[in-house]
């Protein structure tokens, strides 16, 4: 008697079994180490205490497991955040989805509830086709792009976009500098620190029109933007190339990004990171080089930090 064959949709549906049974595996295992490590570390503590009393704070033998407590004490959190993570369960993913998701963590890696992000062009307008999302109790984010099978992306593969995420008075907390692009069938996964705060639509969500209200939302969000796309003469794009912002008087770096795929660069500086820039407003100027180190460019125009300003550059490279 003949062997029936498992059908495409059975094979699917065991190997998603598999690797959700993997997963869970796996995170109770983190949590079995985790007790583990707890409940070491309080053996331990009891032994510090006892020689400290026999021998002093400084025996080698108390000092040993003083400092094995203090590693300790560094790599809790980041197990912690390991068995977060290991317990989200990422939206469903096909090969007609495109996906950005990832956590936004505090400064000692908690996740952080009521953030919300959304993906900018170069330009600094919100792209609306995508969504926006808020962050839950364990950071956690998901921005989704589905199209139906067959059917052509309506946004190109080749549009850089940077996720942003802003607080609940639709300030801009934070900009990342490696841009995002909508590939379908591919996800992107990040990891950002920050602080806590509530949740709103990103700036420019709920505006009408089309029109460019770049100065308005900087003086509201206190940021001086710098974005532009980098081309060599044939016109191909300048991908992958090093950008520094430097003040020229004393040729320091005052930040670093790179090129996307279609040459597309930005840099967000705030008030509350750079208050200095806004203070002094030094006269700055780009620099763009290879790789290798090899420098390409620099542009010969100043540029000054103003509060809701924001500068599109066109960069032309020779071959």
């Amino acid at each position: 008697m003949a062997t029936q064959q498992p059908r495409d949709e059975q094979i699917r549906q065991r190997l998603d079994s598999s690797i959700t049974g993997l997963d869970d595996q796996r995170t109770e295992n983190l949590k079995r180490s985790q007790l583990l490590q707890t409940n070491k570390d309080k053996v331990l503590k009891k032994e510090q205490e006892r020689l400290q009393k026999k021998y002093g704070a400084d025996h080698p033998r108390v000092a040993k497991i003083t400092n094995r407590l203090e590693y300790n004490r560094a790599a809790l959190p980041e197990m912690k955040t390991e068995v977060e993570r290991s317990e989200i369960q990422p939206p469903e993913f096909d090969a007609n989805t495109w996906m950005v998701h990832g956590r936004v963590l505090n400064q000692k890696l908690t996740g952080i509830k009521g953030l919300t992000l959304a993906l900018y062009d170069a330009d600094g307008k919100v792209e609306k086709r995508l969504e926006f999302a808020c962050t839950d109790e364990r950071g956690y984010f998901a921005i989704r792009f589905q199209v139906k099978e067959g059917q052509k992306p309506p946004i190109s593969p080749k549009t850089a976009y940077f996720l942003t995420v802003t607080d609940g008075k639709g300030k801009i907390c934070h900009t990342e500098e490696q841009p995002s692009h909508v590939v379908i069938g591919q996800t992107d996964y990040r990891v950002i620190v920050l602080d806590d705060t509530k949740c709103i639509p990103p700036p420019g969500w709920d505006e009408v029109g089309d029109g460019d209200d770049d100065d308005d939302d900087g003086s509201e969000t206190g940021q001086w933007t710098v974005a532009g796309k980098v081309t060599y003469d044939d016109k191909k794009p300048g991908s992958s190339l090093i950008v520094h912002v430097f003040n020229k008087q004393d040729e320091k770096n005052i930040s670093k990004a790179n090129t996307s795929r279609s040459g597309v660069f930005k840099f967000v500086f705030t008030t509350e990171k750079f208050p200095d820039l806004f203070k002094t407003k030094p006269n700055l100027f780009l620099d763009f080089s290879d790789r290798a180190g090899k420098e390409l460019h620099r542009t010969d125009k100043p540029l000054q930090p103003k509060i809701g300003g924001m500068e599109k550059l066109k960069i032309v490279l020779k071959r």
